[in-house]
This record gives structure tokens, sequence and C-alpha cells, in this order.
């Protein structure tokens, strides 16, 4: 193989270790996510129920709900960087660049 065969080869291997870890931090995401959400869920049965009481239980809700909008848009994030990897992946393979 020539030093251009070698070159395509591994930038081909790069892109795709690229797009694996989005791949892979997309899921752990998604899980954190998941977690969370049950969690959350048990919190606002547990709110409701009356055992959490008063401004601390507003505020800390709003927390909680601020969060998880926050971690919903690093999800969505990811999903974009991981297509947009996954495309660039795409068109390097097919341009022969990859």
């Amino acid at each position: 193989m020539d030093d251009d065969g070698i070159r395509m080869c591994s930038a081909e291997e790069r892109l795709e270790e690229s797009v694996a870890v989005l791949e892979l931090r997309s899921l752990r995401l998604e899980s954190v996510m998941f977690d969370l959400e049950v969690w959350m869920t048990t919190l606002g049965d547990a709110r409701a129920g009356a055992r959490w009481s008063g401004p601390a239980a507003t505020v800390f809700g709003w927390s909680a709900d601020e969060l998880a909008q926050h971690l919903r848009a690093a999800a969505a994030a990811l999903d974009v960087g991981a297509g947009i990897a996954r495309g660039a992946a795409t068109s390097a393979v097919a341009d022969g660049r990859g």
C-alpha cells in the first residue's frame, strides 16, 4: 500500500473512531437522562404527597426542571454532532478521502 492509501485508511479510521465516540457519549447521556427522569418522577410524586412543602419545594422543582431541559438540549446537540460526523465520514469515504 502506498503513502496515499495509508493516509486514506488512517483518515477513515479516525472518522469512524470519532463517530463511535460521539455515539457512545450520546448513549451515555441518554442513559443519564432516563435515570434522571425516573428520579425526578419519584421526587415529583414525593412532593405531591406533601413530603416537600413551601417555597423550598417550588424552587427545587424549578431547578430540577431546568436541569432536565439543559440535559435534553445537550442530548440533542450530541445527536446532531453524531449525525454530522457520520455524514462527514460517509462523504469522505464516497469522495475517496477516507
